[in-house]
C-alpha cells in the first residue's frame, strides 16, 4: 500500500510501525492464518495515506511551494516501479503456470491494473452472482491501489481549490466531502451493494479521515505524555480488536470500520512532547516494526500472487505449511523490491538517482509492453491449442449469461419469436440461474416449433414470489426482488401463457434461512402460493428439478480443474462423480417437489440425461463441455435437455 513520508517536517518512526501493524494482519488474513478481520488493515493504510499525503499538500500550499507536476511525479516514483515489476512477473508466471482457459482472466486483470482502474474490474469479477472465487484472482489486491491512485488524482485539485477560494474554510470543505462519502458508504452498505467495498466514492472518507486529522492539528507539538500514552494504546486496541473479530461481508465498510480507522487516527495524533517517548510510541518505533513498515508496500504487492499461484498448483485449501511458506517467501521478495526498485526510483539512494525524463520514458515503454502482452493474453483461448482438446476451450455456442432477463424485465424479458404486446409469448420460463441456463434450449425449441417464448429468469433471484410485508424501508436486494416479481406477474397476467416452466436450485430454495427476502414462513407456503397464482393465470406448469452436481468448488469454472487433471493424468479426461450426500439431497428435494405438485403440474427430472450407468456425471461430449461450473449446464448442455422439453412445445405447435 502507498504511504510516503512527508516531504518536510519531523520524522515519524512510529508511522513505519503503524504500517507494520496494518500490513501483517492483511497478509495473515489472505493466508488464512488466524486473523479473520485482517482485511481491515487496508482501511488503516487508507488513513495513513490520507494523513501523510494531506500533510504534504497542505504544508506546501501554505508555503506557496505546491506544484501539481511535482506531486504527481512523487506519486509516480512511489507507486509505478514496484507495481510494474509485479505485473510483469505475475504475467510471465501466469503464462507458464496457468492453463489456456485461465490466462485470459489474468490478462484482463493486468489491463485494468495498468489503467489504474483495477477496482472496477474486481467489482465486475467478484461482485455479482457469477462471481469468480476471490482466491483465484491473482491481482485482486490491486483494487486498493487503484482507489489510492484515483484519490491522488483528485485530492490535490480539491485542496488547491479549497485553499484558494475558501482559505479559512478548508476544514469545512473537507468535512463536507467526508460526510458525503461516509453517508454514501452507509447507504450502499445497507443496500448490500458490492461497489461499497471497491469504489472510491464510498472509500474516500477513510482517506479523508487522515487528511482531516492533519488539517485539524497542523501545528501539533505533542499532547501531554499521559494523554499521548492513552491515545496510543486506545488506537492500537481498536485496531487489534477489529483484526480479531471483524468479518468481511457486502456491508463493509460501514459503522464497524470506524474502529480501525479511528484507531489509526488516534495513533497518528498521539505524539508525545518533544524529548519524551510513550510505551506505545516505543513499541511502534521498534526496529523490527519499522523494517516491516518500510517494506509494507512491496510486501502487500507480492504476497497475494504467491498465494494464488500456490493454490492453482497445489489445490485449495492449501496445507498450513505451504501457507506459512508463502508468507515467508514474500518477505525476501519484499525486501528485494524495496531495496532495488523502490529506493532507487524514489531517489532515496545518494549515489544513484533516476531523473524524471528517463523515468517517464522507461515507465512508459514498460507500460506499453505490458499492455500489449496483457491484451494478447486476454484473448479467448484458441480451439487449436495442440496440448488441449478443442472441447475444453469452449463451453457452448453462447454464454448462458445472455439469457438473464434482469435488465429487460420491464420490456417483457428475453423474447423469442414474440412481442410483449402484439405477439405475446405462449411459453414463459421463470426461475433463477438454473432457468437462465435453459435459454439456449428454449430458443432452439421456440424456433423449431414456432412457439413464441419469454424468459423472465434472473440469476440469483428465487422464482418464488415474495409474500406480503409490513416493514418500512426494505434493503435494496428485497426491493429489487419485489419489483421484479411485480413485472413477472404483470406479464403473465397479461399474456396468459399456455406453458410455464420453472427451474431453480431447489436445495437452495428449500434452505429457507438463505431466502429472508421472500417473507413466507417456509418453503411449502411460498412454493404453494406461487404455484397457485401461476395456475390461475396460465395453462400447464412444468417444474424442472436439479441437474447432477459436479465435485468441484462452487461456481469454479469447470475448465480449470478439468484442464489440470487432463494434463496431469496423461491427457485422459477425469471421471467426475456426484458426491453421495449431494445425490441424496437432490433426490430428497425431488420427492418434496412431487409431493407439493398438483395434478396439472409436471415435475421433470433431468438427472438421467447427465448420469452414466456407473454413476459418473456425463459432463462432456466430443462437441464440448456440457457444464459451465459445478451446478450449471453450459449452452451446449442446455441443448441436451431438448428431449425432455420438446413434447410440451410440440403440443403447442401451430
Amino acid at each position: 500500500m502507498e504511504g510516503p513520508k512527508p516531504a518536510h517536517g519531523p520524522l515519524r518512526p512510529e508511522i513505519d510501525g503503524l504500517r507494520a501493524v496494518a500490513v501483517l494482519p492483511v497478509v495473515f488474513y489472505h493466508a488464512d492464518l488466524g486473523c479473520p478481520g485482517g482485511f481491515a488493515g487496508v482501511d488503516v493504510f487508507f488513513v495513513i495515506s490520507g494523513f501523510l499525503i494531506g500533510g504534504i499538500i497542505l504544508r506546501e500550499l501554505e508555503e506557496g511551494a505546491f506544484h501539481f507536476g511535482r506531486f504527481w511525479e512523487r506519486r509516480l516514483r512511489r507507486i509505478a516501479p514496484a507495481m510494474l515489476c509485479l505485473l510483469g512477473v505475475t504475467l510471465a508466471a501466469g503464462f507458464f503456470m496457468l492453463g489456456p482457459t485461465e490466462r485470459p482472466g489474468l490478462g484482463g486483470q493486468t489491463i485494468w491494473a495498468l489503467l489504474g482502474a483495477a477496482n472496477f474490474k474486481m467489482l465486475a469479477l467478484t461482485g455479482g452472482y457469477w462471481a469468480v472465487a476471490r482466491d483465484k484472482v491473482a491481482l485482486l489486491h490491486t483494487w486498493s491501489l487503484a482507489v489510492e491512485e484515483q484519490f491522488y488524482l483528485l485530492i490535490p485539485v480539491l485542496l488547491a481549490l479549497a485553499h484558494r477560494f475558501f482559505r479559512r474554510g478548508v476544514l469545512a470543505v473537507l468535512t463536507l466531502v467526508f460526510a458525503a462519502s461516509f453517508g454514501l458508504s452507509l447507504y450502499w452498505s445497507e443496500d448490500g451493494y458490492a461497489g461499497n467495498f471497491y469504489l472510491l466514492p464510498s472509500r474516500a472518507w477513510e482517506l479523508l479521515l487522515g487528511v482531516l486529522a492533519v488539517a485539524a492539528a497542523p501545528r501539533q507539538r505533542g499532547a501531554p505524555r499521559a494523554v499521548a500514552e492513552g491515545m496510543g494504546w486506545a488506537g492500537l486496541g481498536l485496531m487489534l480488536v477489529s483484526f480479531g473479530v471483524a468479518r468481511v461481508d457486502l456491508r463493509w465498510p460501514d459503522l464497524r470500520t470506524l474502529a480501525p480507522t479511528l484507531g489509526a487516527v488516534l495513533i497518528l495524533l498521539a505524539r508525545p512532547p518533544e524529548g519524551e517517548e510513550t510505551l506505545a510510541y516505543r513499541f511502534l518505533s521498534l526496529l523490527p516494526m519499522r523494517l516491516v513498515g518500510l517494506i509494507s508496500y512491496s510486501l502487500y504487492l507480492w504476497h497475494w500472487p504467491l498465494l494464488v499461484f500456490l493454490r492453482q498448483r497445489e489445490g485449495d485449501p492449501l496445507p498450513l505449511a505451504l501457507r506459512w511458506g508463502a508468507v515467508a517467501a514474500s518477505l525476501p521478495l519484499a525486501v528485494a523490491s524495496w531495496r532495488w526498485i523502490e529506493l532507487p526510483f524514489r531517489n532515496k539512494l545518494g549515489r544513484f538517482r533516476v531523473r524524471l525524463r528517463p523515468l517517464l520514458i522507461g515507465a512508459g515503454a514498460i507500460w506499453l509492453c505490458l499492455m500489449l502482452a496483457s491484451w494478447r493474453m486476454a484473448a479467448p483461448p484458441s480451439n487449436t491449442i495442440p496440448e488441449m482438446p478443442a472441447f475444453i476451450a469452449r463451453t457452448g455456442a453462447k454464454s448462458i449469461w445472455d439469457y438473464d432477463a434482469g435488465p429487460r424485465l420491464a420490456g417483457g424479458g428475453v423474447l423469442f419469436n414474440a412481442d410483449a404486446s402484439n405477439h405475446p409469448p405462449r411459453c414463459v420460463v421463470l426461475g433463477s440461474s438454473h432457468a437462465v441456463m435453459l435459454g439456449p434450449v428454449i430458443e432452439s425449441l421456440s424456433d423449431e416449433y414456432h412457439v413464441p417464448c419469454a424468459l423472465l429468469a434472473q440469476a440469483g433471484v428465487s422464482p418464488i414470489f415474495s409474500g406480503p410485508t409490513t416493514e418500512g424501508r426494505l434493503p435494496r436486494k428485497v426491493r429489487e426482488k419485489r419489483q421484479g416479481d411485480e413485472w413477472k406477474k404483470k406479464w403473465i397476467a397479461q399474456w396468459h401463457p399456455d406453458l410455464v416452466i420453472i427451474s431453480a436450485k431447489w436445495n437452495l430454495e428449500m434452505n429457507w434461512a438463505l431466502n429472508p427476502d421472500l417473507a413466507w414462513p417456509d418453503f411449502v407456503d411460498g412454493f404453494s402460493n406461487t404455484l397457485s397464482w401461476i395456475e390461475s393465470h396460465a395453462g400447464r406448469v412444468v417444474v424442472l428439478a436439479q441437474v447432477p452436481q459436479l465435485p468441484i468448488a462452487q461456481h469454479e469454472d469447470l475448465r480449470e480443474p478439468i484442464w489440470r487433471e487432463y494434463r496431469t493424468n496423461g491427457h485422459v479426461m477425469p471421471e467426475l462423480i456426484e458426491p453421495p450426500e449431494v445425490t441424496a439431497q437432490r433426490r430428497a428435494d425431488l420427492a418434496v417437489l412431487k409431493t407439493l405438485a398438483a395434478s396439472n403440474i409436471v415435475i421433470v427430472d433431468p438427472a438421467p440425461i447427465f448420469l452414466q450407468t456407473n454413476g459418473a456425471v456425463r459432463y462432456h461430449t466430443p462437441e464440448g463441455i456440457l457444464y459451465f461450473n459445478d451446478n450449471h449446464v453450459s449452452a451446449l448442455g442446455s441443448i441436451e435437455l431438448k428431449p425432455l422439453l420438446a413434447p410440451y412445445f410440440k403440443a403447442l405447435a401451430p
